[in-house]
This record gives C-alpha cells, sequence and structure tokens, in this order.
C-alpha cells in the first residue's frame, strides 16, 4: 500500500477517499487554466474564483457523480444536501462577485 494511503487509514478520516479516484477531462483541465490564467492576468480575481468553483462543483456533481454516490452510500439524501450547499455557495460566490469595494 502507499505511504499516503496508509497515513490517511491511520488517521481514519480519508477511508472513504484513500483508495478512491476521481477523473477529470484533459480538456476541461486545459480550459480552466486558461482562463484561470488571463483571469489573473487582468486583475479579474473574483471571475476567475467564480469559474474555477463552477469547475470544480461541474467534475464533482456531473462528472464523477459515481463517486460522490458511493461516497454517500447510495443517498440520494447526501446527493440532494451537496447540490443545495454547493448552489448556496456558488449563490454566495456570485453576490461577492457583484460587489465593487470587497
Amino acid at each position: 500500500m502507499h505511504k499516503t494511503t496508509e497515513w490517511l487509514n491511520g488517521l481514519k478520516i480519508g477511508a472513504h477517499f484513500a483508495d478512491k479516484s476521481f477523473s477529470i477531462p484533459f480538456e476541461q483541465m486545459v480550459t480552466i487554466l486558461l482562463i484561470a490564467t488571463l483571469c489573473m492576468i487582468f486583475g479579474r480575481f473574483k471571475s476567475g474564483f467564480l469559474t474555477a468553483y463552477g469547475f470544480l462543483f461541474y467534475w464533482v456533481y456531473v462528472v464523477n457523480r459515481n463517486f460522490l454516490m458511493e461516497l454517500f452510500g447510495g443517498n440520494s439524501v447526501g446527493m440532494i444536501f451537496y447540490l443545495i450547499v454547493g448552489a448556496a455557495m456558488g449563490l454566495t460566490a456570485f453576490v461577492g462577485l457583484l460587489q465593487e469595494n470587497h
């Protein structure tokens, strides 16, 4: 077993994540890197953050849905909770994007 996996299993916190795989399509990874780079070059940090959050939410909830279902033990309540919390965080980030002083 890999050292990191052994360490996570020893903590008993990462037991759900230690032997799982999480995939991100290469084209989407390149796209987010280009968008993030452009946002940093032009000083649009809030836009970059919101875009990165959107990609992350999409990758976990849509692309790796099986990983999330396995993590929640096939319980649809966990998926709904993830969706509600994710949407609330995204809405909060969007409202922050609209503010000019912060």
